[in-house]
């Protein structure tokens, strides 16, 4: 039988924040892996979300791994983290968290989209990653994919 699914992000909970090189590497390895073995499904990589440690804390390390890794091979990447990481305005945030303080700080100044429960973010960062990820969905089903030969 054939592979029914043409599109699979491999996420993060936390595991990214507490990883190693080596645990990047194997994700990145085995992502790779997969893409060879499924060559009609495009596979999409993740950063993990803020924690809190900023640019030079582990987490920004081992995103930049990844996202260095997407670049330098031509990978799709969904890069939660920069998401998390700025406002609508461009302002920069990088030391905050998932649960984004500068979502709360928007929001109290502009009208921002609401919901129930948003696990682990604040509602406007769920919106915000919400549109990106169908922007990446559309991107990545109409990108022609590359030959196999």
């Amino acid at each position: 039988g054939g592979c029914d699914r043409n599109v699979v992000v491999w996420s993060w909970c936390g595991q990214a924040d507490t990883g190693d090189p080596d645990d990047i590497a194997t994700y990145l390895g085995l992502m790779s892996q997969l893409e060879e073995e499924f060559p009609g499904v495009r596979f999409v990589y993740m950063t993990g979300h803020l924690d809190g440690s900023g640019t030079t804390g582990n987490l920004n390390v081992r995103n930049e791994q990844i996202r260095t890794y997407c670049r330098t091979n031509g990978k799709t990447l969904y890069d939660f983290a920069d998401i998390e990481s700025w406002d609508p305005a461009g302002v920069y945030y990088p030391d905050d968290t998932d649960a984004c303080q500068c979502c709360t700080d928007w929001c109290s100044a502009h009208a921002c989209p609401t919901c129930g429960d948003c696990a682990h973010s604040h509602c406007f960062n769920c919106y915000q990653k919400g549109k990106a990820f169908w922007w990446l969905l559309r991107r990545s089903t109409t990108r022609r994919r590359r030959s196999i030969a």
